[in-house]
C-alpha cells in the first residue's frame, strides 16, 4: 500500500511541476509575441496565448492530439483568428511531430504549428 501511494504522491507532484513548467513557457512564448496569456472564455476554458492572429494552445508534444482539439475550439470563439498549436519539443519528440503533422495534412486542418525547442533536462 505505501508503494501505491508512492507512486501516486510521485505522479501527482510530477504533473504539477510539468504543468508549472508548460505554463512558464507559454508566458514566455506568448508575451514574445505580444499576445494575451490565458485568455479567459466565457465558458471559463483559457486561451494560452491570444494574439492579433491567432488563438494558440501551447502543448508538450506527446500531448499533440489534444492540442489540435483545444485549438480548433478556441478559435472557433475567434472569427478572425487562426488556430495555432506551440509545441514544446526536445531531441526525442520526432515521433509526436511526425503524427500531428500527418493529421494536420490528412484532414487538411487550417492550424498554424509553431515549435518550442526545449531540450531535456534532469529535474
Amino acid at each position: 500500500m505505501r508503494v501505491v501511494v508512492a507512486v501516486l504522491l510521485f505522479c501527482l507532484l510530477h504533473g504539477i511541476a510539468f504543468a508549472r513548467d508548460e505554463l512558464k513557457v507559454s508566458r514566455a512564448w506568448c508575451q514574445r509575441r505580444g499576445g494575451r496569456v490565458e485568455y479567459r472564455l466565457p465558458d471559463g476554458t483559457r486561451v494560452d496565448c491570444l494574439t492579433d492572429k491567432y488563438a494558440v494552445e501551447v502543448e508538450y508534444a506527446p500531448k499533440w492530439a489534444e492540442a489540435v482539439g483545444q485549438s480548433l475550439y478556441y478559435a472557433s470563439y475567434f472569427p478572425n483568428r487562426l488556430p495555432a498549436i506551440a509545441l514544446i519539443v526536445d531531441q526525442r519528440s520526432g515521433r509526436y511531430v511526425r503524427r500531428l503533422i500527418r493529421t494536420l495534412r490528412t484532414y487538411d486542418l487550417p492550424i498554424r504549428v509553431f515549435i518550442i525547442f526545449e531540450p531535456k533536462h534532469d529535474k
